[in-house]
């Protein structure tokens, strides 16, 4: 089947770097193609990114992908997102100005087209909060998404860095003992054994893991059947290095057995630290 991806999402929010991703990997790329001169027979692998100026833009955008859904085509909706200040911190730091930056500022183009995008929040089939994320991070989750066709996403996060915008569940570990406080373990991370055997060895972790395996395990498939195709579940504690490291990996190891191939884990904070 033909493969159709349109990106869509902030402006500064990486879309032109996830098209270029998709370009290297053998996708015709266009940006701001006009739909409307879409048709079923100019397509193989292809990939879109799209600006928008006004409701006009979208209101024809979206009647074209109705259109196009027609067609005998894998058409999916990629949101890219990132927070209000780093969407300002990347145009600060490029200069370059807002598309949407006429006479106020850039913090109202960027409040007036977060206003703008919400009716496409909804109708994307998958979004990806780029804020805490690098080039290399993004890449890795959009290859497991639409080269590795996985779809559970577990994912760990420090809430010191914002909550990602992307989860479809969130869980807090900051309840659980802190293996920071301990001097042994305070420079290592959940993908160690000594990390993960300290918190696991508590009671309040071993019945949040179980408490969050059973939701999960009840619900999932009614989710990726009538909600989203992609499911992304996140897990937080302060700095995202070791109560969240350690429990996602639980529930990935845990759920690898059911789903194998189907699942993948992303632990945002230890992504920062890597070359």
């Amino acid at each position: 089947m033909k493969n159709l991806i349109l990106i869509i999402g902030m402006s500064g929010s990486g879309k032109t770097t996830a098209a270029k991703f998709f370009e290297d990997k053998g996708y015709d790329m266009y940006i701001n193609y006009p739909l409307d001169k879409f048709n079923n027979d100019i397509i193989n692998n292809t990939v879109m990114s799209f600006n928008f100026k006004n409701n006009k833009d979208i209101e024809k955008f979206l009647e074209n992908v109705n259109r196009i859904k027609k067609y005998d085509i894998n058409l999916k909706l990629l949101f890219l997102d990132s927070s209000d200040q780093v969407i300002m911190s990347r145009y600060e730091y490029l200069r370059r100005n807002h598309p949407l930056n006429l006479e106020k500022g850039i913090f109202d183009a960027i409040k007036n087209e977060r206003k703008l995008m919400q009716c496409l929040i909804d109708s994307s089939d998958i979004s990806i909060d780029t804020s805490n994320l690098k080039v290399k991070s993004l890449y890795e989750i959009l290859e497991n998404i639409f080269i590795f066709k996985k779809h559970i996403l577990f994912s760990s996060f420090g809430y010191k860095n914002e909550l990602p915008k992307d989860s479809d569940f969130i869980f807090d570990a900051r309840f659980l003992e802190n293996p920071f406080y301990e001097p042994e373990l305070k420079n290592l991370t959940g993908n160690d054994k000594a990390v993960f055997d300290y918190v696991m060895n508590f009671d309040d972790a071993r019945e949040y893991f179980k408490d969050i395996k059973n939701l999960i395990d009840k619900n999932i498939e009614i989710y990726l059947k009538k909600v989203k195709p992609i499911v992304k579940i996140s897990v937080g504690c302060t700095g995202g290095k070791h109560r969240s490291v350690t429990l996602v990996n639980a529930l990935y190891d845990y759920f690898s057995e059911k789903y194998k191939e189907d699942i993948f884990k992303f632990h945002r904070e230890l992504s920062k630290d890597e070359d």
